[in-house]
This record gives C-alpha cells, sequence and structure tokens, in this order.
C-alpha cells in the first residue's frame, strides 16, 4: 500500500534530519562505521534464527522480528542492501529515542497524545487492512463515483521526438521530411529516442509544458504549441541538440482524468478516503 511506503519513507527522512541535528550521538554512527559495522552485518545476515543484528541499550532486533517487519509491510523480496540500510536507521532511532526519554520529552502532555495517535492509528490501520483489505477494486470504485472531484488542470500533450547529435544530420532529416521522401514513422524507427523506460522509440508519452521543457529546455514551449497530429516545420536546437518534434495526441485542461492518470498526491487522497469508509463500517459493526 501507498501508505506503507509513506511510512517508511517518513520514518527515514525524520530519521536522518534529527540524527544530524542532534547533538548526543552524532559520533555512534561514525563509530559503528569504523569498527567494520557493514562487514559484521553482512555475516549476520548469512545466519538462521533470532540472532540478534543489532542493540541500543536493552533494545534489540533480531532477524526475525526484522523479517516479520517486512513481511507487514508486504514486501516478499528484500535485498541485503535494503535490510542494512534499515537497521541502520532503527539504530539511529533508538539513539536517538532513548536521548529524547533521557530528557523527558516522552512525558510532555502533547507528546503523549501525538505519540498514543501515531501509535494508535497504526493499529487502526492494520486492523482494517485485517478485516476489510482495501482493494484495487474499491479504489477504482471510488473514483469512478467521485470523477468530477479528479479535472485535469492544465493540458497535456503525447510526443514523438527525433533527437540527432549534429546539424549535418538535422539537416538531411529536414530535407526528407519537407520533401515528403520518408514518413515520420520510419524515421522514428531509425532516430527515434531509445531508452528502457521508451519502449517506442521517440514516444515520451503525455507531459505537461514544464515536462516537454524538462526534455527540451526553454524550447519546450515552443515544441508544445504544435498542434495535434502536426511536426513543427523545423529542428529545434536545444541542450546542444537538433529535435524534431510531432505532436501525437493531446489532452485539454477542465476534462476528467482517468484512473491510469492519477498522480501519486491524488491515489493517496482516495486511498485515505476509502479506509475512512471502511474505519466508519466496522466501528458501525463494533457498536451494534
Amino acid at each position: 500500500m501507498c501508505f506503507q511506503n509513506n511510512i517508511i519513507t517518513h520514518v527515514i527522512f525524520s530519521c536522518f534530519f534529527l540524527f544530524f541535528l542532534s547533538c548526543g550521538d552524532k559520533q555512534a554512527l561514525v563509530n559503528m562505521r569504523e569498527d567494520g559495522y557493514d562487514e559484521a552485518f553482512q555475516e549476520v545476515y548469512k545466519q538462521k534464527g533470532g540472532k540478534v543484528i543489532a542493540q541500543v541499550g536493552d533494545k534489540k532486533l533480531t532477524e526475525l522480528m526484522l523479517s516479520e517487519f517486512f513481511y507487514v509491510m508486504n514486501r516478499d523480496k528484500v535485498t541485503r542492501e535494503e535490510k542494512a540500510d534499515f537497521v541502520e536507521q532503527w539504530i539511529m532511532i533508538q539513539i536517538l529515542a532513548r536521548e529524547a526519554r533521557r530528557e523527558d520529552l516522552h512525558k510532555r502532555m502533547g507528546n503523549l497524545l501525538f505519540l498514543d495517535l501515531v501509535s494508535n492509528e497504526y493499529l487502526a490501520r492494520i486492523y482494517i487492512d485485517q478485516h476489510q483489505k482495501i482493494t484495487e477494486k474499491d479504489l477504482k470504485d471510488y473514483f469512478e463515483s467521485h470523477k468530477n472531484q479528479f479535472v485535469r488542470k492544465e493540458p497535456i500533450k503525447r510526443f514523438s521526438l527525433i533527437v540527432v547529435a549534429n546539424r549535418k544530420k538535422a539537416i538531411e532529416i529536414l530535407g526528407m521530411l519537407r520533401k515528403k521522401k520518408i514518413t515520420w514513422e520510419k524515421l522514428v524507427s531509425r532516430y527515434g529516442v531509445v531508452e528502457p523506460s521508451r519502449p517506442n522509440k521517440g514516444d515520451i508519452g503525455y507531459v505537461t509544458i514544464e515536462g516537454l521543457k524538462r526534455e527540451m529546455g526553454n524550447k519546450g514551449a515552443e515544441a508544445f504549441a504544435i498542434g495535434q497530429g502536426k511536426i513543427h516545420d523545423d529542428y529545434i536546437v536545444a541542450k546542444n541538440q537538433f529535435f524534431f518534434v510531432k505532436c501525437l495526441s493531446e489532452k485539454k485542461a477542465g476534462e476528467a482524468i482517468q484512473y491510469e492518470e492519477l498522480s501519486s498526491w491524488q491515489y493517496d487522497k482516495i486511498e485515505n478516503a476509502v479506509r475512512l469508509e471502511k474505519m466508519e463500517q466496522l466501528v458501525y459493526k463494533i457498536k451494534k
């Protein structure tokens, strides 16, 4: 679920931020590195059972605990590097939490309320996943019934690009296009942008004007003005390369977007709304 990934990301960044601002145990991580910390953990990962793989004071992290954590996060395959990163982050969090307790920060009323809220909110989410797991169908059904809330705020266009590195070749291609000696499709198959993320060669998919500017620099605004089905009448020089641009299709601002077009924050918004609905349903059942 997106929520779980967000929790991990939040913990990681919060942890790093607080760690480097703290004055207490900055040297602890340095010492762990110098003492062969990485190499020691690589050896521990090869062992079986509930071996202790990290300890800060009386807090221990075992292999079984680590495996269980990734299990509840729906992570079936975890690399050795990811495990090592998590252990490092766990150690830093424990160090910071220990220092917070020494300063009695955990006893302040506001902090107590926040800690209680965070832990109980996460437990509630786990309970929902156990009893009324959110499915892709739930998310799509919610989207379909609230389509009016998801409207495209700016136009997007789908482009095909041909990019060459020298002016001589650009002039040659331009001559072929103007004399209609070759189709765009054949040119793209020969000179189109080829990257692993672009199986269709020159097709870069739908982009906003800012997205095209990332491809072509400020000249992207000029290229974005091309109408659907049109080819720019000249090559465009940008980023020390020569671009030929065709607009394959466009979608206007104000139109309802498709489920597949949802941004990550829109997806999270839907997921949170569905979770709230399921929460209300479960609470109703419990109170009956």
